[in-house]
C-alpha cells in the first residue's frame, strides 16, 4: 500500500474510479462487463438453479431471469 500511495495513478483512480484506470489493471467498467458476461454465462449453464458467485468487498444478492437481472440486496455488509 505505501507503494502505491505514492503514484499518482492510484490517487487518480480513487478519485475518479469511472474513468481512470487502476495502476495494471482494468478500468471499472471493463470489470463490471467482464463480471456481467460471467453472470450471464452461469445463468445460461443454470437456468433453474441457484448458484453463488463470490468477490472481495461489499455482498449483494442478484437475481437473474429472463426479464434481465433484479438488485435483491445492495452492498449487503450483515
Amino acid at each position: 500500500m505505501a507503494e502505491l500511495d505514492r503514484d499518482p495513478t492510484w490517487h487518480r483512480f480513487n478519485h475518479y474510479r469511472g474513468s481512470t484506470r487502476a495502476p495494471g489493471g482494468e478500468l471499472m467498467l471493463e470489470a463490471q462487463a467482464r463480471m456481467l458476461a460471467e453472470l450471464e454465462r452461469i445463468h445460461e449453464s443454470h437456468p433453474d438453479g441457484v448458484v453463488a458467485v463470490f468477490s472481495h468487498s461489499d455482498i449483494s444478492v442478484i437475481e437473474l431471469g429472463d426479464a434481465g437481472p433484479r438488485i435483491l440486496k445492495l452492498n449487503e455488509t450483515s
